[in-house]
């Protein structure tokens, strides 16, 4: 009784409201997480009528990884929150209520979440579905969990991510048109031949791919990854 009700797990607390942010110690932290949560602000500005997918979010018994999908559940939450952009002259008008936000996976989700293939496969399948004939398709977007698997670590999670994103971006169906988006990472490679395979295999695939610096943004959670990327 003492744990209360298991299946009713308390809420989180907000780092503003605890005594700790108060330490001469933990205020430089936390003034360093408010510029960084300001600078994603400014960075990731999802149109009104996105379609938004988190994909392959870790729902395994790792609990650093569980917390950083729930960590991106509370990002877009965020992001969707923010007064949305003001749409071109001519330009059709959507509300953040036609936001859909969907989650899919191909390993680290295991079976809490649909396979992506099978999803973005039954995305082309329906493609009058989603919307109305004459109008565009609503913009794509695509968040690839984050973590520290970059690299020869987990080449099974590897393989997975770096086909996905090469077919998507390679695919011309406006179904399949996504932007993608990298959650932040940590890279390592153990072998340096395996790197430069992986770094020529993915310059190879992706090198005749349009507006590929628009469409592929990759992002990294050390200077280190940074670079070396």
């Amino acid at each position: 009784e003492a744990l209360g009700n298991l299946n009713d797990p308390p809420s989180a607390l907000s780092l503003e409201n605890t005594t700790i942010t108060s330490t001469q110690s933990f205020s430089p932290r936390w003034q360093c997480l408010r510029a960084i949560r300001q600078r994603h602000a400014q960075a990731f500005v999802f149109p009104d009528n996105s379609d938004i997918v988190l994909v392959d979010p870790a729902y395994h018994p790792n609990v650093g990884d569980h917390m950083i999908t729930v960590g991106e559940q509370v990002f877009v939450e965020r992001v969707l929150a923010q007064p949305p952009p003001q749409p071109q002259e001519g330009a059709l008008r959507h509300s953040r209520h036609s936001v859909r936000y969907r989650e899919c996976g191909y390993f680290q989700a295991s079976h809490y979440a649909p396979p992506c293939d099978k999803m973005f496969r039954e995305d082309r399948q329906n493609r009058m579905s989603y919307h109305q004939p004459l109008e565009p398709p609503p913009p794509k977007i695509a968040l690839w969990h984050g973590g520290g698997n970059w690299g020869d670590l987990w080449p099974r999670i590897q393989n997975f991510r770096t086909q996905s994103i090469t077919q998507l971006l390679l695919s011309t169906t406006p179904e399949t048109n996504y932007t993608i988006y990298g959650m932040p990472q940590s890279l390592y490679f153990g072998a340096p031949e395996t790197e430069r395979e992986n770094a020529q295999h993915l310059a190879q695939q992706l090198g005749n791919v349009t507006n590929l610096q628009r469409r592929l943004v990759l992002t990294w959670r050390e200077h280190e990854s940074y670079e070396r990327a």
